[in-house]
């Protein structure tokens, strides 16, 4: 069996997240989950997990400083993921727009996002 422990800043799957032990020690995992825990100041919550051919299962998770009960995918952050691959997709099939023209236009830049929103770019 193999035991991983995986840090993920402020508890989300879909953050920066980093593998801070690999190894077939049980205990050397949660020992390093819980130091990388503290260590990094309440920013990641590290979770062990054990891993077989068959399934992977959670023994333990040290929060952040949130208080997260384990890992969770934040939705919000791929949802303004999916906003701005639309809003460059939009732009780079439409080059005459006044964002391409004048970057540093922040009106534009939401006239843009809008329409990318009411217009949704289908490829």
């Amino acid at each position: 069996m193999t035991w991983v422990a995986t840090a993920y800043r402020w508890g989300w799957s879909n953050n920066h997240h980093y593998i801070v032990y690999a190894g077939e020690d049980y205990d050397r995992a949660l020992e390093l989950a819980e130091e990388e825990a503290d260590d990094r100041g309440g920013k990641y919550g590290v979770v062990v997990r054990s891993y077989t051919e068959d399934y992977s299962r959670t023994f333990g998770y040290f929060p952040s400083s949130y208080g997260e009960k384990l890992p969770y995918h934040n939705y919000r952050l791929d949802y303004i993921s999916r906003l701005g691959h639309m809003l460059e997709d939009y732009l780079r099939d439409n080059p005459d727009h006044e964002l391409v023209q004048k970057a540093d236009g922040q009106k534009a830049f939401y006239d843009a996002l809008q329409k990318a929103i009411e217009e949704p770019y289908l490829g």
